[in-house]
């Protein structure tokens, strides 16, 4: 498995945790309370998946960068930059344990953050990642996976 399968499927598993969040969203809304365990164990297991994907993104996104492949890698490191706002917010409203303050996080942080995100996987998936493939062979992508041993380590668990 190359490099390019192993970010996609690191993006499929952040995107199952974003569905989750997205239940205990309507959860809160419908029910008007928090199963606190649920929302701290969703959150921190996104956040650790979302934390080794943005550290290894970071990594590899210059050495994609290539003269025949465009990757606006500013964009990509800004996107980063504006989802760990969120993702900071609602991990100091779950840190309260504060009912109300996860509520409202929940209400104007979640959103925006799964939005964004799945936007943010979508350029990747669709645009960069295409390009890579278009411009990269399997080889090379074997061997750059090589320059990251850990990456993917935790899909393993």
């Amino acid at each position: 498995m190359h490099i390019i399968q192993l970010l996609k499927q690191e993006h499929e598993a952040i995107e199952r945790e974003l569905i989750e969040l997205e239940k205990i969203f309507e959860d809160i809304n419908e029910l008007n309370e928090v199963n606190f365990p649920n929302v701290n164990h969703t959150f921190r297991k996104l956040c650790d998946i979302w934390n080794s994907h943005e550290n290894e993104e970071e990594e590899v996104f210059p050495i994609l960068s290539r003269n025949e492949i465009e990757i606006d890698i500013e964009k990509m490191l800004t996107d980063h930059k504006i989802l760990r706002v969120y993702k900071n917010n609602i991990l100091d409203a779950i840190d309260s344990g504060s009912f109300e303050k996860i509520r409202i996080a929940f209400s104007e942080d979640v959103p925006i953050m799964i939005k964004k995100l799945r936007e943010h996987i979508d350029q990747e998936d669709n645009i960069l990642y295409t390009a890579v493939l278009k411009y990269t062979s399997e080889l090379e992508l074997e061997n750059l996976k090589n320059k990251f041993p850990n990456l993917g380590n935790w899909l393993k668990d």
